[in-house]
């Protein structure tokens, strides 16, 4: 079962095929930047959550449930 295209048919599918790559490419370079730029802006914020110093445990020590 073929479907018979006419030249400006498949080239009206083509253009609008073309349009919609082009659009999807340019929003997730646009998420990608924006994800990038949070990173910096909170960047601080996340060094100092990395920063955090954990207690020492010592291994003759028992250790509760909750611990």
């Amino acid at each position: 079962m073929a479907i018979d295209l006419s030249d400006e048919t498949i080239g009206k599918i083509v253009d609008g095929l073309i349009t919609r790559g082009n659009k999807f490419a340019k929003s997730e370079s646009e998420q990608e930047l924006r994800n990038t730029k949070s990173l910096l802006s909170h960047y601080l914020l996340l060094q100092n959550h990395l920063n955090v110093e954990l207690p020492e445990v010592s291994d003759d020590v028992p250790l509760s449930q909750y611990e």
